[in-house]
């Protein structure tokens, strides 16, 4: 019986400078626009994450072609430890995005900021089931799904902060890497 899950998550990348600089320093997060389903409509927000796949090795090559050759698998309980969360998939009709839509129209504009920020802040946690995706001037349709992501989003107390300038200024907002959990991979002609 094959595996759906890795016991590594992966971070893929195009460069392996940028590969290189993740292990001398640390992960640090950016910005991502992302698709966010709130019932039958859809908004675009950005926000400032790490993103990882569970997709074991033997079916990484549509996903290097996407994101990149150079990838860096951590354990699990690297991730978990660091506070690293598989992410939910949903799509336009599903209940979730009702509820979700219900409750940031109920707070919208009434003094409960914090509570429309914490809505908003989930759904940085959620993404739709499918999309479209740009990649080299060329748009496909993607099952994001498939991706089987896990993210990583600062904490909300740091993103809420009126004083930050840079990810980078805040060393306990940003991941580091413990070499002794940590392999590399470099993905060639769908071969790893």
């Amino acid at each position: 019986m094959s595996t759906l899950s890795a016991n590594t998550l992966f971070h893929f990348t195009r460069s392996k400078d940028t590969l290189i600089n993740i292990l001398k320093t640390r992960f640090y997060p950016r910005l991502c626009l992302e698709e966010i389903i709130i019932g039958t409509k859809s908004a675009k927000i950005a926000f400032p994450m790490v993103c990882f796949c569970d997709i074991p090795l033997s079916q990484i090559g549509n996903h290097a072609s996407t994101y990149g050759k150079y990838a860096i698998g951590l354990k699990k309980e690297w991730a978990i430890k660091n506070g690293i969360t598989p992410i939910l998939y949903t799509h336009s009709t599903s209940l979730l995005c009702d509820n979700l839509r219900e409750n940031l129209n109920d707070v919208r504009g009434k003094k409960s900021d914090n509570l429309f920020f914490n809505l908003i802040y989930t759904a940085g946690f959620i993404k739709p089931y499918s999309s479209s995706l740009s990649i080299k001037k060329k748009k496909i349709q993607v099952i994001n799904y498939n991706e089987r992501e896990w993210r990583y989003i600062p904490p909300k107390s740091i993103l809420l902060s009126n004083n930050l300038t840079s990810y980078k200024d805040y060393a306990g907002g940003v991941l580091a890497v413990d070499i002794s959990v940590a392999c590399i991979y470099v993905v060639s002609l769908g071969k790893v």
